[in-house]
């Protein structure tokens, strides 16, 4: 087992914990939006992290075959106790992908007022 191999797991199952989240906030839409005051937005932030680690030992367990073909190491496979500490783990990395879009996002959103700027001056 190499540490490419770990890498990889925990960073899919992390992407795909941190994108079924994101559905969640979707459907559930107070989850999505900041809350006013600060113990709720401690809640708010508590809970969806919770909803990652449980969502990310789903993804786990969904996926065990695959997990137990790259990590050799779980010779009996992905069990529910394996599966809740890949979830626990993943999402620990879900600050990271959260940030990582928020720059991408970031990076479109100065695209655009770059684009709107050259078409000004184009204009004038």
């Amino acid at each position: 087992m190499d540490i490419t191999s770990v890498i990889v797991v925990f960073g899919a199952v992390s992407l795909s914990a941190e994108r079924a989240t994101e559905l969640v906030k979707k459907l559930v839409p107070h989850l999505g939006k900041q809350w006013t005051t600060d113990s709720g937005e401690r809640w708010r932030k508590f809970s969806l992290r919770a909803i990652t680690v449980i969502l990310g030992g789903l993804i786990a367990f969904a996926a065990g075959d695959q997990i137990k073909e790259a990590l050799p190491i779980l010779k009996n496979g992905v069990t529910w106790k394996e599966a809740s500490i890949i979830g626990l783990f993943s999402a620990a990395g879900s600050d990271m992908w959260s940030q990582a879009l928020g720059y991408v996002n970031k990076a479109k959103d100065l695209r655009k007022l770059d684009l709107e700027e050259k078409r000004k001056r184009a204009t004038a």
